[in-house]
């Protein structure tokens, strides 16, 4: 399998708003047309993100007033979108905003929406070749909401959530661009697994036959996964290699181990640092040095991730080393 070239830069926006600010929030979503009219009286506040990586772009937004707006979608992406309402009565596209909802736009289309206060929206925007490499069909043009079940909206809404976080924290941060260009791709490519995870139908109940297959797809993903740890690792690479779509692969690893793929990946990069980490020479080894060797390109974020998972530092899991 070819290694997937490193991302090379990374731009991260975030602007906290204290009024209405139309020449701002017009440009919200990158290369679009926008409109937007403040609804509500009185003062207006709110956030804005922008993190822009190797052809893809997150943009996301809360305003502290009701909002109208209309935008035309960028030419050249597909745009998923996942709208959280803090209250009833917002309207996306004729689409009632009562409960979080994602949506699909494909390449130039446009949309209209009226946010209440307090909602949450999302827009990645993503090459089609990339959604359609993990096994999720666009159609050639459409505009409006996605259908997905209960389990699968809440596990979108919860990663989208964190990776927000994860984002926001990093443009605040002015870390290292490098560095920051490889976070932006791993958080890109979980929003990607958790997009096409979500809108993807389900496939019908398995049967015994399709159990064995399960356990032959999860076989080939582990061995993949063990020989590149290092590397850059996408779900594309993933699906590439077992040749199905990211909703077949993770449905047999929930079948087979219980856990997505992903949540496999990072699992196995943890377990590999600490294994060299015990098994290091400390007057030749550093702990960045493991990092790396695990596909770690950010030593804070995986000290963080270590500590979290061990409890305890990877310079003390080193110090006990022989």
């Amino acid at each position: 399998m070819m290694q997937t070239p490193s991302p090379t830069s990374a731009k991260f926006l975030f602007r906290r708003l204290d009024q209405f600010s139309p020449q701002l929030m017009d440009n919200v979503i990158e290369s679009a047309q926008a409109e937007h009219l403040q609804l509500g009286k009185g003062a207006f506040n709110g956030d804005l993100l922008r993190v822009l990586s190797e052809g893809k772009v997150l943009d996301s937004g809360i305003y502290s007033q009701s909002i109208l707006g209309r935008a035309g979608m960028p030419a050249g992406r597909v745009s998923l979108v996942l709208v959280l309402p803090a209250r009833t009565g917002g309207i996306l596209d004729g689409r009632r905003l009562d409960l979080p909802n994602p949506f699909l736009y494909t390449e130039g289309v446009e949309l209209d929406c009226r946010l209440e206060p307090g909602t949450r929206w999302v827009c990645f925007q993503v090459p089609r070749g990339e959604i359609e490499a993990c096994g999720l069909p666009v159609p050639g043009t459409y505009s409006g909401a996605v259908c997905c079940g209960s389990k699968q909206l809440e596990r979108l809404t919860r990663g989208v959530l964190a990776t927000l976080n994860e984002l926001a924290s990093s443009a605040l941060a002015n870390s290292d661009p490098m560095r920051s260009a490889h976070f932006a791709e791993e958080c890109f490519d979980g929003l990607l697994a958790a997009f096409v995870s979500a809108l993807s139908p389900e496939p019908s109940p398995p049967s015994v036959t399709a159990s064995r297959s399960h356990r032959q797809l999860v076989r080939r993903a582990e061995e993949c996964i063990d020989t590149h740890l290092a590397d850059t690792l996408r779900i594309k690479d993933l699906c590439a290699t077992s040749d199905v779509s990211y909703k077949t692969l993770e449905r047999a690893f929930l079948a087979v181990l219980g856990v997505t793929p992903r949540r496999y990946l990072s699992l196995s990069r943890l377990a590999r640092a600490r294994r060299l980490l015990l098994e290091a020479k400390q007057e030749t080894t550093r702990v960045t040095d493991v990092a790396l060797a695990c596909g770690y390109d950010e030593l804070g974020r995986f000290s963080i991730n270590y500590r979290q998972w061990f409890g305890e530092k990877p310079s003390h899991t080193l110090s006990r080393s022989a």
